[in-house]
């Protein structure tokens, strides 16, 4: 029997290490070694230098939105622990799979206008790094986006799963503003911790809507850089970054 405690160090150790992948897979895709919290003036210009949904800057919750795919791990945890497997076993790892996919820096996800999930693809299946080309096992050959990828094409969520964790500049809730004749709806979560991966997905996504005028596509791009350092930070880290923000908004509101 694995220990109890062992099993929640697994949880934690796979839902911060799959941030991203190895350190030269790291290094090909331009990684950001050091990244920097964000202020909301820079996520404002990332969307600028990308010139994409000026009118709507969305970002990701720092802190919700991993808890939730937490809460989606533990009763699997929980599952497996009570039959003694072992974390390198390839049951284990397959059951995480889905759950690490969840947790990449740069994701796209494909829904029907009703909100149910059609594709996702996330960075880590991009193989080889270079040129780094999106159209993953056809990805983008058809539409809408589709490809035979089991692990990723297991588990997928509908719209709803994300909303509560899609935030305005000043962290308040927000609702999609999904259009009657919206026939897609697409997310594109990105950042500059990821600047590479980044980049390449939303040109690729750009050109691949060219070719298809005639589909009507909602696309919302949602900046998780703040998100994904969150969950590498030290509790400390964390407890540094809510005082400044509280010293910030004190001052704004002077």
């Amino acid at each position: 029997m694995v220990p109890k405690g062992t099993w929640f160090l697994l949880c934690g150790c796979c839902l911060f290490l799959v941030s991203g992948c190895s350190v030269s897979y790291r290094l090909l895709l331009v990684v950001d070694t050091t990244p920097h919290w964000r202020s909301n003036g820079q996520i404002e210009k990332d969307f600028k230098r990308y010139r994409i949904g000026q009118d709507a800057v969305y970002v990701l919750d720092t802190a919700s939105y991993s808890a939730s795919v937490r809460a989606r791990v533990q009763p699997i945890a929980d599952s497996l622990m009570a039959l003694g497997l072992s974390k390198e076993s390839d049951t284990v790892l397959r059951a995480f799979k889905p759950f690490k996919d969840d947790m990449q820096p740069v994701q796209l996800r494909y829904f029907a206008a009703n909100g149910q999930p059609i594709t996702k693809m996330v960075n880590c299946y991009l193989n080889p790094p270079i040129p780094m080309r999106w159209n993953v096992d056809g990805l983008f050959n058809q539409l809408p986006p589709a490809h035979n990828i089991a692990t990723l094409n297991n588990h997928q969520q509908p719209l709803e799963y994300f909303l509560p964790h899609v935030k305005d500049l000043q962290g308040q809730s927000i609702t999609l503003p999904i259009q009657p004749e919206t026939e897609y709806v697409a997310l594109v979560m990105f950042n500059r911790y990821m600047i590479r991966p980044s980049r390449k997905l939303i040109k690729s996504l750009k050109e691949y809507h060219q070719q298809h005028p005639q589909a009507k596509v909602q696309v919302f791009y949602i900046h998780n850089h703040n998100s994904q350092l969150w969950m590498m930070y030290s509790p400390g880290q964390q407890a540094a970054v809510k005082a400044a923000l509280q010293e910030i908004a004190s001052r704004q509101s002077k």
